[in-house]
């Protein structure tokens, strides 16, 4: 069985349109949070590869590698 094959195309188009819609209306229901969430993303990806870790109020350097979270 082939995905999109013959009157199964038209199907899977009109699914797709809608979930794109849905997801569309979703992003713009929560549109003030989004900067929220890119900015948490990047806060976390930020700290790990940061040089210094929290000490409390103050940064110290960070003992082990930074780079360990690269894939090798």
């Amino acid at each position: 069985m082939y995905w999109g094959a013959g009157p199964a195309l038209g199907l899977l188009t009109i699914l797709g349109y809608l979930f794109f819609a849905l997801g569309a209306a979703l992003l713009w229901r929560n549109r003030e949070e989004v900067l929220v969430w890119v900015h948490d993303g990047i806060s976390i990806f930020r700290r790990n590869f940061s040089r210094y870790t929290a000490v409390g109020r103050f940064y110290a350097l960070r003992e082990d590698s930074r780079l360990k979270a690269l894939p090798s």
